[in-house]
Formats: C-alpha cells, structure tokens, sequence
C-alpha cells in the first residue's frame, strides 16, 4: 500500500496497469502501528500509486494533512489531478454521472433470486479443496459402513445428524474439549465401522484463537483408530490444519473454509 516501487514501479510502469489502484485497509494495525498520526499513511499511500484510500482515519483530520501536503510541494497538484480524472473517469463510465434511484419494491426478490442463489451454490462447490485423498479411497465404496463422526457444539451438528441419516450413515458426536476418559466407549463404538469421517466444527478464522483447535482435539484425532480409512473435513480457516498435530493417518482431507 505504502510502496512506490509495487504501486508505481512494478504495477503501473511494469505491468502497464491503468486501472484503480485501492489500498489496503488503512484502519489496520499493520499501517498504524507504523503511522500512528492520523493523515500520514495516508500521504505516503498517495504517494506511492494509490487512486483511493480505504478506510482512512478521520477524514477532517486527512483532508487536512493531504491539502498541507499539496500546498508544501510534498504532493504535487498534478498528482492530485491525474487521481481524480481516472476516479471521475471511473464513474462516468458506470453512469453515475446520472443519478438514477434504486427500486426498492421488490429488494428482497431481486437480491436472492434463483440465478443469485445458484452462483452462491456454484462458489461453495468449487471453493471445497480435497487436501489428500490417498490412493483414490474417495468416495467410500457403496457396500462399506461409514460414520459421520462429529467434533464441536451439538448445534453445529444437527445439519450433518440430518445428513448421516439421509445417507444412511452412522453418526456420533463430542465436544472440542472431549475427555480422555470418554475415549473406550468411543473407541467401541467405532469399532463396527469400517469408514470413519471426521468433521471439525466450531473453528475460528483467526492465530489467536489457534483457529479455534484446541489440545483435547489434537489428542482425540491421535487416538482414533488407525486400522480403518479415515477422512477428515475441516470447516475452517485451512491454516488450522497445522495445528491439528500429525494427520498422517487421515486418508483423506477436505476443507470446508466455511462451516
């Protein structure tokens, strides 16, 4: 955002790019850590190539800083000029020269229409990622028993409860903090299916929360029987994935980004 050589050099001179350039949120911390005073990164990221400034800080106290930078020859006008031509050219070519209100009446139709829905449902199907699948063992064969076996809320569970039962699957559930001495009873049970897929539930997108892994489950996934084909499906933030301890034993892997 900040960087003349990749804004200026690299992607208007080099890749002869004409187009809007945007920066990064300017609210970040990764820029205002850097630039606490508020208009500085702002300055620097006009400076560099930027067209537009993304959630700039306070804009009284921005408009400012840029209008002294302008006047103290820190930004020269022509800048400034060549900024809102290709802006001003922008929206000209959308029309928006030309006020037109929305219709509103039929908002609701209109944002969730059939062809809306189906992109929505195209995008989840082509966002799925499988990770591994291990000498092809996806799909399960038809003539095996396979168990849905579930980690997280109960309330994150029920919409696959329904699918197990749908395809006439087993279907066993714990919590992320499942306890070690639960595990025979559920060993047990996993003892009559031949095909075990786990699915990860209750994640987080975010480091801080370890993407929302945490010991017991890493321990659990450790303890699950190695003699069966295994498939893991995480619903998260892939790289969660790295804070699940050795998956070696998981035939396959799939995420899901989202639950």
């Amino acid at each position: 955002t900040l960087s003349y050589k990749v804004i200026t050099d690299l992607l208007r001179n080099e890749l002869n790019f004409q187009g809007i350039v945007v920066t990064d949120g300017l609210d970040m911390k990764g820029v205002r850590n850097s630039y606490p005073t508020i208009g500085d990164a702002e300055v620097l990221a006009l400076l560099a190539g930027c067209d537009i400034l993304l959630l700039p800080g306070d804009l009284d106290k921005v408009i400012t800083t840029i209008k002294s930078a302008v006047h103290s020859g820190q930004i020269p006008e022509k800048l400034i000029d060549e900024k809102c031509l290709r802006v001003l050219t922008l929206k000209y070519s959308k029309g928006l020269a030309h006020f037109k209100p929305l219709d509103t009446d039929h908002l609701y139709s209109v944002l969730n229409s059939p062809k809306a829905d189906a992109i929505i449902t195209q995008m989840q199907k082509d966002a799925l990622t499988l990770v591994r699948n291990r000498s092809q063992i996806l799909p399960f064969p038809e003539d095996t028993t396979t168990v849905l076996f579930c980690i997280g809320s109960l309330s994150d569970s029920l919409f696959l409860k329904d699918l197990a039962f749908h395809y006439h699957i087993g279907f066993m559930q714990v919590p992320k903090t499942v306890d070690i001495k639960s595990y025979p009873q559920i060993l047990n049970q996993l003892a009559s299916y031949q095909n075990v897929i786990v699915a990860v539930l209750q994640t987080s997108q975010y480091l801080k929360n370890q993407y929302g892994v945490t010991q017991e489950m890493i321990d659990f996934l450790s303890a699950l029987p190695k003699d069966k084909l295994q498939a893991l499906v995480y619903m998260g933030n892939p790289y969660g994935l790295e804070k699940l301890g050795d998956l070696a034993s998981f035939d396959a892997i799939a995420v899901g980004y989202q639950y």
